[in-house]
């Protein structure tokens, strides 16, 4: 009845009285408040209500969690620091490396590539929020001292802080994802250095990445009795298209050894199809300096990447930014029944006019223009 009545307020104070309400209802039988909001929480979620809950309840969400951490902020005790420093250290350390491995062999075991459960990881390193809700409510049943929760509530302030530092610099670190290969060949992987065919091929297309652009990609090429071999470093992703006889393996395009298993200096094409913009530079530095010969196609997600990826040995950047903005652009001009001579005008001189128009040939806006313009219903 809420719901028919379309009124936002009235909506938002339902979400509020159901979650202070079962809060409250939890207390009162001895258990926490927070675990009584978690259980309204799961109860909306299977209500169906859950993406208009979250979309109504955000602006007070944000007030919430400021008000969490500047309390949070306020129960930091730098003394504790200066009277426990090897112990405070001892706590950080443990949290910090504990947690990152924890969650690393979780997500691995999960079968997220390594670059993806390391980075995972390193974010989930820090003494999470309802730790402290935990640490309170065991002080309030003596479980533990005052003491001892200032202790471990300045330690988990500090991991949360050194955390922002390491996500920032997790995804140059590399010894992370080298670590959790060996994972990768318990879970019986296929991957590229035991796929001794790969040695005997010349003039073939090395695609990397093999998602929705590169099963299209993959199929044409098999469609032209092309010779081509693709690397993934999704290991469920790999078994899936080795089950229908893809030449996909697990690999990770950054690695020297991997490209190289891959016949990259025989190969005549590569093709970047990866969307992290770290590992996509990476591997078009590695591949220019294995194969100075080889024709090096990048997808980019954003113009901005392009100088960059240029200045690294791309040869070719095709710009996902660009490319959806093209075609939206003649969707709309088609839906006003312009002229497909004038579409095309006015698609080169809105380029013209962003500074975009070196990015791409008179052909390739036409072939564009022209595609949209026949398929847009």
């Amino acid at each position: 009845m809420i719901d028919a009545a379309q009124n936002r307020e009235v909506f938002l104070l339902a979400i509020l009285s159901i979650g202070l309400g079962t809060a409250w209802a939890m207390s009162e039988l001895g258990l926490s408040l927070a675990l009584g909001a978690l259980l309204a929480g799961m109860v909306l979620a299977d209500a169906g209500y859950a993406e208009r809950a979250v979309t109504t309840a955000l602006p007070l969400r944000d007030v919430f969690l400021s008000v969490f951490f500047v309390s949070l902020g306020m129960l930091f005790d730098p003394r504790v620091i200066l009277d426990q420093p090897l112990t405070v250290i001892a706590i950080v350390a443990t949290l910090l490396i504990g947690k990152t491995v924890i969650a690393a062999i979780a997500a691995a075991l999960m079968r997220y590539p390594p670059r993806a459960a390391w980075l995972a990881s390193v974010s989930l390193a820090q003494f999470g929020e309802f730790g402290f809700i935990l640490l309170v409510l065991a002080e309030h049943e003596s479980l533990v001292t005052s003491e001892e929760t200032r202790l471990i509530v300045s330690a988990g302030i500090i991991s949360m802080v050194v955390s922002l530092i390491a996500i920032g610099l997790a995804p140059r670190l590399r010894a992370g994802e080298a670590a959790l290969r060996p994972l990768e060949r318990l879970m019986r992987t296929r991957t590229i250095d035991e796929a001794p065919e790969a040695q005997q091929l010349r003039e073939h297309v090395i695609l990397a990445g093999y998602g929705v652009a590169g099963r299209l990609l993959g199929h044409a090429l098999r469609q032209a009795h092309a010779p081509h071999i693709i690397l993934d470093v999704n290991a469920e992703r790999v078994r899936e298209a080795r089950e229908h006889d893809a030449p996909v393996y697990y690999a990770d395009v950054t690695s020297d050894e991997a490209l190289e298993h891959a016949a990259i200096q025989h190969a005549r094409v590569l093709v970047l199809l990866i969307n992290d913009p770290d590992a996509l530079r990476r591997a078009v530095a590695t591949a220019r300096e294995l194969a100075p010969q080889i024709h090096i196609i990048a997808r980019s997600r954003y113009i901005t990447e392009r100088e960059t990826l240029l200045r690294l040995g791309a040869d070719r950047v095709v710009y996902e930014e660009l490319e959806s903005a093209l075609e939206v652009t003649t969707r709309v001009l088609n839906r006003l029944n312009v002229d497909p001579t004038e579409a095309q005008t006015f698609v080169d001189l809105a380029l013209a006019s962003a500074g975009h128009a070196h990015l791409r040939t008179p052909l390739e806006t036409a072939l564009t223009v022209a595609e949209d313009l026949a398929t847009d219903p």
